[in-house]
């Protein structure tokens, strides 16, 4: 599941499971649990949102700086193809290896 997902990204969702059975249990069963407890438990969903929110959104671009000139421009430039082209090796090995794992 870690390869698929961040280690980050389980902790966070490890905290909302602990989380759900009991607001689920404070809902449907009517049982009582204070409100410290139901803020903490709030505030953990909440932050799960807001972590899944930001997750799913693009990276912003870079920034060019803009003391480099047109040297630095292209230099910056072929750095970000350079990136891509990396990522998209890295992204055809994992696939490689998850298809090798797989069989």
């Amino acid at each position: 599941m870690i390869k698929a997902t961040s280690a980050t990204s389980l902790k966070v969702l490890n905290q909302v499971r602990g989380a759900v059975p009991v607001v689920y249990g404070a809902v449907v069963y009517h049982e009582r649990i204070t409100s410290q407890s139901l803020a903490g438990y709030l505030i953990s969903m909440a932050s799960f949102a807001c972590y899944a929110y930001l997750k799913s959104q693009p990276p912003p671009p870079l920034k060019r700086d803009s003391t480099q000139g047109e040297a630095g421009a292209a230099a910056e430039g072929r750095g970000e193809v350079e990136l891509r082209e990396r990522d998209t090796l890295l992204r055809e090995r994992e696939a490689e290896l998850r298809e090798r794992e797989a069989r």
